[in-house]
């Protein structure tokens, strides 16, 4: 039997977007099998793998992305950030520098990278993950957004050593709404009522 590559990757974000990151994760390998030189292919398994708590295979995954594409800023982030998880500060410090090299706007990599004077860095993250069925019509990701009962959760400082990375699931999309907006949105010069 032949596979369409395109039907088991939609396959594979529909799992995904039901929250069923096994299926999810079997899907992307199958999709990785067929075409073992796409790194979106590397990049989806790898943060489905990171949501499950599979540090290591998701490294694996990103470190795989690295090489296939080594000027793709995005895989060294995600590597960097798994890299924390990991306990692995200087090889995070080096992926996060990395990032800053290949894209100095990515302000992601600036929080997460630890200043060589010890000087605080103050900032925010925008945490994204895996778009959910409402969100993947509209771009490749989604900001991570925790349950009212996670907020404690999300918020506190915990265990290091097991950060809740069971938090960086997809929302469930029963639980969003969307509306079209006016393009004067998307500019942050506008700042009168629409």
């Amino acid at each position: 039997m032949i596979l369409d590559i395109g039907v088991v990757l939609g396959r594979g974000f529909a799992h995904l977007a039901k929250g069923d990151l096994e299926a999810a994760e079997r899907d992307f390998s199958e999709v990785i099998r067929l075409e073992p030189s796409e790194i979106a292919d590397f990049m989806n398994r790898g943060q489905v793998r990171a949501c499950k708590g599979d540090i290591e295979l998701a490294e694996e995954d990103f470190s795989k992305a690295v090489q296939l594409k080594p000027n793709y800023a995005e895989a060294f982030i995600h590597r960097g950030t798994v890299r924390v998880i990991q306990s692995d500060f200087g090889g995070a410090e080096q992926d996060f520098s990395e990032t800053i090299q290949l894209k100095p706007d990515q302000a992601l990599a600036f929080h997460r990278r630890k200043p060589k004077d010890g000087t605080p860095i103050e900032s925010f993250t925008i945490t994204t993950t895996i778009p959910n069925s409402v969100m993947e019509t509209l771009h490749d990701r989604m900001p991570c957004i925790p349950d009212r009962s996670a907020y404690r959760t999300w918020l506190e400082p915990g265990d290091s050593a097991r950060p809740p990375i069971d938090l960086l699931r997809p929302y469930a999309p029963e639980n969003m709404h969307y509306w079209p907006v006016g393009q004067r949105v998307g500019n942050v010069r506008n700042d009168d009522r629409i």
